[in-house]
């Protein structure tokens, strides 16, 4: 099946309901899930057509030119104190079918609709999954990916309870086709610094690609592509044909790196420009000021990484001796901070003019 067939169908099926606040934090995470989940896969090489709200919150055609399936995300965050996500959960709401459907019923509910198109079905939370001992003997909740076909038939039975009344097929000809349809998987982005950790993976990916650009220009374009996905996820208007289905609801491979391509277009660091002649007034030399140069790109990169604890710890050490002691020149400056910090462990592994580089960085901030 080409992917204008599958997108035909995907036009063609009438959708669920779907109730909730647009402008929603869970709104906000899923969208900025799926700038994640594009990311990685433009890292892996694949090629892709993502769906924004169409059927379920995400849905994914690995190909643009021939595909056929489709893979449907579903993505729930919970903020409550409950540390996982159980079957009870994933079941809730399930005796009220078909007024209203359990997660579960939904998850399969895609199925029933697109029964040769579907690839996987997954459902997504920021919380681990607790169903007990997987058959393998390991504990779910130390595993990030669980597939419905490794959970335990007393678990398996608890979903089922609440998710078989959306399947088109019964027992016994189902054969359990669902159990290797159905993933469960743990976002690894945390519901409160979620924004900032896809930023710093994407700067990071951008400095793999070898597109080097001002932070500045970074976060400009990264806000645009998330702009750009926010659109396509509140467009709310029914579509009337292929067309204007992937205008509306989708962004591709080719939409995205398109975006990021412009990256290649360097603007100037003006932070950097307005203070490197007062590190050679301050006495440090054109071919210091050049290495530590380098160094900062590095350092404009990493300190964008909120996960990066060693570098924020070397950081806030850092501003702690700024603020208690005092020089005439920044060369003075940097030089004492770095004696006093040169010889921790964590510090040893950088080169010398990158913590030099952050030094700087905290000194005329």
């Amino acid at each position: 099946m080409t992917v204008l067939d599958l997108t035909e169908k995907l036009l063609a099926v009438p959708q669920r309901e779907n109730a909730g606040s647009r402008s929603s934090n869970r709104f906000n995470y899923q969208q900025v899930w799926a700038f994640n989940r594009m990311l990685e896969m433009l890292k892996e090489g694949k090629d892709f057509l993502l769906f924004m709200e169409l059927h379920d919150d995400v849905l994914v055609i690995e190909s643009t030119v021939n595909s056929q399936f489709v893979d449907f995300f579903q993505i729930k965050t919970d903020n409550k104190a409950s540390r996982y996500i159980k079957s009870g959960f994933i079941t809730k709401d399930a005796k009220k079918y078909p007024d209203k459907m359990s997660i579960a019923q939904k998850m399969i509910d895609n199925y029933s609709k697109f029964r040769t198109d579907t690839g996987a079905i997954r459902l997504v939370s920021n919380k681990r999954f607790d169903f007990g001992k997987l058959k393998s003997g390991d504990n779910s909740t130390d595993r990030t990916i669980i597939s419905l076909n490794e959970i335990e038939e007393s678990e398996f039975n608890k979903l089922k309870l609440g998710m078989c009344q959306a399947c088109h097929l019964t027992e016994p000809e189902c054969g359990h086709v669902c159990t290797k349809l159905i993933y469960f998987d743990v976002s690894l982005l945390d519901l409160t610094n979620y924004e900032e950790t896809v930023l710093g993976k994407f700067v990071n990916q951008l400095s793999e690609l070898g597109i080097e650009s001002s932070i500045t220009k970074t976060k400009s374009i990264f806000f645009t592509i998330l702009g750009e996905i926010k659109r396509i996820n509140n467009w709310e208007s029914k579509a009337y044909n292929k067309s204007e289905l992937l205008q509306r609801k989708a962004i591709s491979k080719t939409d995205f790196s398109g975006l990021i391509s412009q990256l290649r277009l360097e603007m100037p660091d003006d932070l950097w420009n307005s203070i490197q002649e007062y590190l050679l007034n301050d006495g440090f030399s054109s071919f210091e000021v050049h290495k530590i140069r380098m160094q900062w790109k590095k350092y404009q990169i990493s300190a964008m990484d909120v996960e990066d604890l060693a570098l924020q710890t070397i950081r806030g050490e850092i501003q702690s001796i700024i603020s208690g002691v005092s020089f005439n020149n920044s060369k003075e400056f940097a030089d004492y901070i770095y004696s006093a910090i040169k010889d921790r462990r964590d510090v040893k592994i950088h080169p010398r003019e990158y913590i030099y580089a952050i030094i700087v960085k905290e000194l005329f901030s």
